[in-house]
């Protein structure tokens, strides 16, 4: 009794063992929780584990279906442009020039008509720049200017014949489409192509490819979760010519993209 007596006295002591009889079992209840935490933390890490080994999987699937695909467009060899298309490349100096050479040759032009509403979008992503905005140049270009995931597919927005399909000064691959209606379709930036001119081409049909690369697997853990699904963007320019001038493009289009 006497070692267990507080040197203040048996008040004190009193006290002291009030005291250590609420704070043991909150220090307890802490602990206890600490270690359910510490147990979800576990489980969390387990997931992630697992999920960052799917994604590594799928990626390497993605990969292999890429370069399946690239391989693919690159055996069909495209062609070259026709003479007079390679003349219109020549001596454009814009994408609107080169379709307006495109829509005097013989086959440009075609009946009047509104726009459709119906096509579809080459690209599945987001309007950067839409007609006549100013880019990030501060240029109004008389298009629009879509943003898309690297490596994406670009296809036919409507049934249409393939008038030029080549490089064409900096951006890129360009093709140009001629609608059933005469409308020419310009798409600037693709970085493979799958198409010739001269081909029809069906709508939804391959064009070709954007550039850019696949994300790695820890790019994609540590990009925010607004970009993870994308990482940098790819740009897709696209500009309709209708009526004899560019016209703006929206409204051919079926809803809104993205």
């Amino acid at each position: 009794p006497a070692q267990m007596m507080h040197p203040a006295g048996p008040l004190a002591a009193a006290r002291a063992g009030a005291v250590l009889a609420r704070l043991t079992p909150a220090l307890q209840a802490e602990a206890a929780d600490l270690a359910a935490t510490l147990r979800e933390i576990e489980t969390a890490r387990a997931l992630q584990r697992e999920g960052i080994a799917d994604l590594a999987s799928g990626l390497a699937a993605l990969e292999a279906a890429r370069d399946q695909l690239g391989g693919a467009i690159a055996g069909r060899g495209a062609e070259d442009p026709p003479e007079a298309a390679l003349r219109a490349g020549r001596d454009a100096e814009t994408l609107t020039a080169l379709a307006a050479a495109l829509a005097r040759q013989p086959g440009g032009g075609g009946a009047e008509a509104a726009a459709s509403g119906d096509w579809l979008w080459p690209v599945r992503g987001r309007v950067l720049a839409g007609y006549k905005a100013p880019d990030a140049s501060g240029a109004r270009r008389p298009g629009l200017l879509l943003g898309a995931p690297a490596l994406s597919l670009v296809e036919a927005p409507s049934d249409a014949m393939v008038r030029y399909a080549a490089p064409f000064l900096e951006y890129g691959y360009v093709v140009v489409l001629e609608a059933d209606d005469g409308t020419l379709i310009v798409l600037a930036g693709l970085a493979q192509l799958a198409v010739s001119a001269g081909a029809p081409v069906a709508r939804g049909e391959l064009l070709g490819l954007l550039g850019g690369r696949n994300l790695e697997v820890e790019e994609y853990v540590m990009l925010p979760d607004a970009d993870a699904g994308a990482g940098a963007l790819e740009t897709l320019y696209i500009e309709v010519r209708h009526g004899g001038g560019p016209v703006d493009p929206g409204p051919w289009f079926a809803g809104e993209n993205g």
